[in-house]
């Protein structure tokens, strides 16, 4: 036994040494994990904008990737200013791989915890962001987006599974368990002589996805896919808008002023008629101008995010209904 608890305690320690020296190096694993580091920062840059004898309105852009990708700061600052705001000042939360339950966690923990109070919420969105989803990267929003007052709520509302449950608490413990993702290629790969050979094999032997099966790294810049969970047979379940509605509420409550804009992407969409509906009841204006495929295929060189050149004009598009949106 004496033994037994040695070895335990052994590798208790290492894991807490590791645990240790990845902290200050978790920002150089990716960029966009350097900019979700940085939104503690996020209240206190909203409050010297707003407070600080800045005479300057503070906007948060919140979205993921589409939204990094497809504002042109220059021009949407601009058109903001055409609608009649005083000196618009722009901060992001846009991180990759989100949907609606990290901004409506983040938000409630940078921003409306600490009291801070932007002039403008613009929520950039394409359809599948918004439903109530499985949470993609439990871990990620335990270590990045949950505040300690909404952990029991996140469990009893949003975590879905015992397993979410259980890497979500093991998220807010360790952040080497949340950035695995990112870690184990760059220890495996980088350390470990023949791994990336040996993985295939392996997966090759005992069927595909045999070691790939986890799901995507947070900020791995996949966006998480289309609305509705898939059952049994095949077939979707109804979709529900809660998050968004609890979202709504957080941003209302606060005093804030909330816009919801679609993102163009390369084929049309329409956004759910719940969603519609929602908006109207809550009175928060919606622009569909990413709805229709309008803009040329060259404008999206990935075959999903927007260039600089499609974000101009994208927010070209946008600025002209924002005067409208903003006297609402």
């Amino acid at each position: 036994m004496k033994s037994e608890a040695k070895v335990v305690l052994a590798v208790a320690a290492a894991l807490l040494a590791m645990e240790l020296v990845a902290r200050p190096f978790e920002p150089r694993l990716s960029l966009d994990l350097a900019h979700i580091r940085g939104f503690d920062q996020l209240a206190e840059r909203v409050g010297k904008a707003s407070n600080g004898g800045e005479e300057a309105s503070p906007v948060l852009v919140l979205g993921n990737s589409l939204a990094r990708n497809g504002v042109d700061a220059e021009v949407l600052t601009e058109g903001l200013r055409d609608a009649g705001m005083k000196e618009p000042r722009l901060v992001f939360m846009t991180a990759d791989s989100t949907d609606i339950a990290q901004w409506l966690y983040g938000y409630r923990r940078y921003l409306d915890g600490p009291g801070a109070k932007p002039a403008l919420v613009l929520l950039f969105t394409a359809r599948s962001h918004l439903s109530d989803r499985r949470i993609q990267g439990p871990e990620a929003m335990g270590a990045y987006y949950v505040a300690n007052g909404d952990v029991q709520s996140f469990l009893r509302e949003d975590a879905g599974s015992l397993d979410s449950a259980c890497s979500f608490l093991l998220g807010r413990v360790s952040r080497l368990f949340a950035a695995r993702g990112r870690v184990r290629p760059l220890l495996f790969y980088n350390w470990v002589p023949g791994y990336e050979v040996a993985a295939r094999q392996i997966n090759q032997g005992l069927g595909d996805g045999a070691l790939a099966d986890e799901p995507p790294a947070h900020g791995s810049g996949e966006e998480v896919g289309e609305v509705g969970e898939v059952q049994p047979g095949g077939e979707k379940s109804a979709q529900s808008f809660h998050r968004l509605e609890r979202l709504i509420e957080t941003v209302r409550e606060s005093g804030v002023k909330l816009v919801i804009v679609t993102v163009p992407l390369p084929e049309p969409y329409r956004m759910p008629e719940a969603i519609r509906e929602i908006c109207r009841k809550n009175e928060v204006p919606i622009s569909l101008v990413g709805e229709s495929a309008w803009l040329p295929d060259g404008r999206f060189p990935d075959g999903y995010h927007l260039n600089p050149e499609g974000a101009a004009e994208f927010m070209e598009a946008l600025s002209s209904e924002l005067k409208g949106m903003l006297s609402e």
